[in-house]
């Protein structure tokens, strides 16, 4: 609790209003964009079209489903559209962790910033 403390007393006022800026929040839209830049753009590239291929599959399975007059083919058609939900799913799941991870490295980065700053001005003084 006094760690807390000292650290609230270790910034000015203005210092303390600056700490959280909801200006420099990322929106969704900015985040998945940032996924399509960076070393890994290829595999977010690959990813999605994976989704959108998995995608395609299901939506046919379903189709094929409702037009099925027999036992065996609602099973085939149900476990194909099964499957198919589960890999888009779980690519999908792949990728918001891909952006959650940007994110948190970015804010990683920003408290390295701030430290060197608070650091520099304890020395300075």
């Amino acid at each position: 609790m006094s760690d807390e403390n000292d650290i609230k007393r270790a910034f000015s006022d203005s210092e303390k209003e600056d700490l959280y800026d909801a200006n420099r929040e990322d929106t969704i839209r900015g985040m998945w964009a940032s996924t399509f830049r960076g070393r890994l753009r290829w595999m977010v590239v690959v990813a999605w079209v994976y989704m959108l291929g998995w995608t395609a599959v299901a939506v046919w399975a379903a189709v094929r489903f409702f037009r099925a007059g027999e036992v065996k083919e609602w099973i085939l058609f149900a476990t194909i559209f099964l499957t198919t939900v589960i890999f888009a799913t779980l690519t999908k799941m792949w990728y918001w962790m891909l952006i959650n991870r940007n994110s948190v490295k970015r804010e990683v980065k920003r408290l390295e910033l701030r430290v060197a700053e608070l650091t520099e001005q304890m020395h300075g003084k």
